[in-house]
């Protein structure tokens, strides 16, 4: 999904290039193939999670394809989504290092990957750093139980969180409160602004229903 090896090249894997008004009150999306997670109720799994899905597309081709989009819809914010974004991050940095000073980049990101000691300082060096979304897909008690990865990526959910509260970049916090009980949802306002915090809106699509019941949680 990633082909960081090749000199200056930095590729990736997309499977969709798109326009929505339903979001940020109109964004032009990049939807990439990868992700660390494995979310039961993700709406994108059926392309998100196999390799063989999608394009290879170099960051000048992303940044190309994106623009043009934004230019037809007249559009001023734009971003990485579908998969994980950070995944690639030569591909991520290169990308936005070509973003002009008009357009706003949202970083949808899980946030796992930002825990590193200088991911997040390297996004604050590009010309216009993005808008960072850490999207936490469940509480503590339900984590692995909804992602399948182990809490250890929890743990670096909230060490981002940390870091970008330490850093100039912009960001907020998004959780799945279904999966969140009480008691965790109050104890992340102890650690974010009321303003920071969102709340995301559960799509019980027929195939997410029933993964849903499989993994026993619903």
């Amino acid at each position: 999904m990633c082909q960081e090896e090749l000199p200056n090249q930095h590729q990736r894997k997309y499977y969709r290039f798109r326009y929505s008004s339903q979001f940020y009150g109109g964004i032009v999306t990049a939807d990439v193939v990868g992700c660390n997670l494995r979310c039961v109720y993700c709406w994108s799994q059926k392309t998100a999670w196999h390799p063989r899905k999608g394009a290879w597309y170099s960051a000048n081709q992303v940044v190309k394809a994106l623009l043009e989009l934004a230019k037809k819809h007249k559009c001023h914010r734009m971003r990485l989504s579908g998969g994980e974004p950070t995944l690639c991050k030569e591909h991520l940095l290169a990308v936005l290092q070509q973003i002009p000073d008009d357009i706003l980049f949202i970083l949808e990101t899980n946030g796992t990957l930002l825990s590193g000691s200088s991911y997040i300082q390297e996004l604050e060096g590009v010309p216009y750093p993005p808008y960072v979304r850490v999207s936490l897909k469940a509480g503590r008690s339900l984590f692995t139980k909804v992602t399948g990865a182990p809490i250890d990526l929890f743990n670096a959910q909230l060490h981002t969180i940390k870091l970008l509260q330490q850093s100039t970049l912009r960001f907020n916090v998004a959780i799945m409160a279904e999966f969140f009980t009480s008691l965790e949802i109050s104890e992340l306002k102890t650690v974010i602004t009321p303003k920071q915090l969102e709340i995301e809106q559960l799509i019980l699509y027929p195939f997410i229903r029933e993964k849903l019941k499989a993994r026993g949680l619903i």
